[in-house]
């Protein structure tokens, strides 16, 4: 049971870091454009 909830949060913080980077990503991409 431990192991199945560290394994939900592992999938929660790596999308939350994926959704933050993406932000990055589209404001690199802004700029580039520019």
């Amino acid at each position: 049971e431990f192991l199945e909830k560290e394994d939900k949060l592992d999938k929660v913080v790596f999308v939350l870091f994926t959704a933050s980077d993406l932000e990055v990503y589209k404001k690199a991409a802004k700029e580039i454009i520019k």
